[in-house]
């Protein structure tokens, strides 16, 4: 998977975690929050955990069929799915419908307005950029956009600095952008998204995202056995750690854990599993074959000398080769 790739694909997926809906009856438990948790639909409850928790895309998909009109979270996910199965179309379709569901939110919950507002404008860009023919000149385009989905995210964290909803985001957010463009150190953004993020098992797949990228392999590895222990069965997380062991020339490890995670690969969007495949393929070749047995020629037997007729006492010769020659078999 190239540099650019993952970082569109990091960016896409971390952004599509950012809302709680608030303004559906208490149905689910929050996935952000311990305390004060905010409600949202069962359906998109069950989508989110089979989407991150579990890595399974199907589930996820069949929960979210049919979101609220105004669930922005549901429309993210939608989103991000569409992207994955190469669906441009529904890409833009769920992005434009995140934000007309969270402007709805502006006057009962202007924090979760201003996050999804950041959501919905982020897929609009992706969208425009992946559909631009000439990928220089649409590049400041989508620096404006980065500036305007970062203006958002600032204005949800002056309504609520401590949130563990904005923190994840914003800490997904900013640790990709210290580690891709220098305007932020990695070293506070991952600070912040260790002390304020939430749940654990999102925090720790950041974290081992981030270490990964920054060659922090022992720290990496840490974060996703942790990942692991919460998640046991998302192969999402099984392919991140084939990647970190493969990144320290541990390509036999490495393996079996792309293969765990291709065993699984029915819960997979087509796209991700093509490019686990082909990074195990890719690491495969570094593992030395064995060299194969070689059996030596056999020598040529030696030829049998000419016997030598000896002169006999008896009247009978008797024939004696002074060599034997090789046991007849």
């Amino acid at each position: 998977m190239t540099t650019l790739k993952r970082l569109c694909l990091s960016a896409i997926s971390l952004l599509t975690l950012l809302a709680v809906l608030v303004t559906q009856p208490a149905l689910a438990r929050d996935p952000f929050r311990s305390t004060n948790p905010h409600s949202i639909p069962n359906q998109t409850a069950a989508g989110f955990v089979a989407l991150f928790k579990d890595g399974n895309y199907p589930l996820a998909s069949q929960d979210l069929r049919h979101p609220a009109p105004n669930d922005p979270l549901a429309f993210a996910l939608r989103a991000f799915i569409a992207y994955l199965d190469g669906d441009l179309q529904g890409l833009k379709t769920n992005a434009d419908q995140t934000v007309a569901a969270a402007q709805s939110l502006s006057i009962q919950d202007p924090l979760r307005s201003d996050i999804y507002l950041g959501v919905g404008t982020f897929l609009q860009g992706g969208y425009n950029y992946i559909t631009s023919t000439n990928k220089i000149t649409a590049a400041p385009d989508a620096l404006l956009t980065l500036q305007q989905v970062l203006q958002y995210m600032n204005q949800a964290a002056a309504l609520a600095p401590q949130d563990p909803e904005l923190n994840l985001i914003k800490g997904y957010m900013d640790v990709f952008i210290a580690l891709y463009l220098p305007f932020t150190s990695p070293e506070e953004a991952i600070d912040r998204l260790k002390r304020y993020g939430a749940p654990d098992y999102l925090v720790n797949r950041g974290l081992a995202i981030a270490y990964l990228n920054l060659h922090r392999y022992p720290a990496a590895m840490t974060a996703v056995d942790e990942n692991l222990q919460e998640t046991p069965d998302n192969p999402e997380i099984m392919y991140l750690k084939a990647q970190i062991l493969a990144a320290q020339g541990e390509y036999q490890l490495a393996l079996s854990f792309f293969d765990q995670a291709l065993e699984k690969q029915a819960q997979l969007p087509t796209s991700i599993v093509q490019e686990i495949q082909s990074e195990r393929n890719r690491d495969a070749a570094h593992i030395p074959q064995p060299s194969p047995l070689v059996t030596p020629p056999s020598s040529p037997p030696l030829p049998s000398p000419t016997p030598t007729v000896l002169a006999s006492p008896s009247p009978t010769p008797s024939i004696m080769p002074l060599i034997p020659g090789p046991p007849t078999p």
